[in-house]
């Protein structure tokens, strides 16, 4: 499922720079090794109250760089003269405010206000942050610099929604024992008719010969 996310957002021109997961999520076989470990950076969010393991195994993995997240929100009644103010490297650990996602303009306009009010030294990707590589299948989404890279080539986003292609419906892949079974579905239809076509042409003859002893010689 993983992979079939990431590829379709590459084919949709959404390139992520990273995965990002609760931070339990680090602690599990199964999801770290089929999600977390797909790229070198990484967003651990805050685990949510309750946790469910698929293969809890305590064995992290170690990032190019990780962040961990926190809701802005609580960010936002620090004073203005807090040494935060002044300079992310104040953060112990790399750090991410996060902020829900705005679906409509009016949310935009606000969360736009909401970080100016803020007045961090915010990071900034394009002198910043390292090469980002994700891994999905046979397809490899990267970023660095500012640009964005597709199977090792530099690709531009543009403006344009990609075009929709309509797939043809998958036929389902027969196997030798569906061929069998349909084969034999066809033998024993065949025989069926005949036999009952036999049966039926008895009883015509029979009706017959039965009908002729009681004719008068």
């Amino acid at each position: 499922m993983m992979n079939s996310y990431l590829i379709q957002f590459a084919q949709n021109q959404v390139y992520p720079v990273g995965i990002s997961s609760s931070a339990y999520w680090n602690q599990d076989r199964v999801y770290r090794t089929n999600s977390l470990a797909k790229a070198n950076q990484v967003l651990l969010l805050p685990n949510p109250a309750t946790t469910t393991y698929a293969h809890q195994d305590n064995q992290a993995t170690i990032f190019k760089q990780a962040f961990y997240g926190i809701s802005a929100t609580s960010f936002e009644s620090v004073k203005q003269g807090a040494n935060l103010s002044r300079s992310g490297l104040d953060f112990a650990i790399p750090t991410a405010l996060t902020m829900t996602m705005p679906n409509r303009q009016a949310s935009l306009e606000d969360v736009t206000r909401r970080i100016h009010r803020m007045n961090y030294q915010w990071y900034d990707p394009t002198q910043q942050m390292p090469q980002t590589l994700i891994k999905a299948g046979t397809a490899t989404i990267g970023y660095h610099q500012g640009t964005y890279f597709l199977n090792g080539a530099a690709t531009q986003v543009t403006n344009e929604a990609p075009k929709t292609q309509t797939l043809a419906p998958v036929k389902p892949a027969q196997s030798w024992m569906n061929r069998f079974f349909k084969t034999q579905g066809v033998v024993l239809l065949v025989f069926f008719s005949l036999t009952l076509g036999i049966f039926g042409l008895f009883i015509v003859i029979g009706r017959r010969v039965y009908l002729n002893m009681f004719k008068p010689k």
